[in-house]
């Protein structure tokens, strides 16, 4: 099921887990690509690792991106 999750829940949710699927749309293709991550809390951000250039790319252009877990 699929729903919009409240602030408490979506941290809850990347405090728990640390693998995910990074999705982004690039020239009309839409990209599915796992992640290895980390949340802070204190600062409220992910930090993960990327080591295939497309996905660098599509993060440093800001283009569509999700984050699945």
């Amino acid at each position: 099921m699929i729903k919009a999750l409240n602030f408490r829940e979506k941290t809850s949710l990347f405090h728990t887990n640390y693998i995910g699927k990074l999705t982004y749309s690039e020239h009309n293709q839409t990209f599915i690509a796992p992640i290895t991550y980390f949340y802070n809390q204190e600062k409220n951000n992910i930090t993960c690792h990327l080591h295939n250039r497309d996905k660098i790319n599509a993060l440093r252009k800001k283009i569509s991106i999700i984050i699945c877990i």
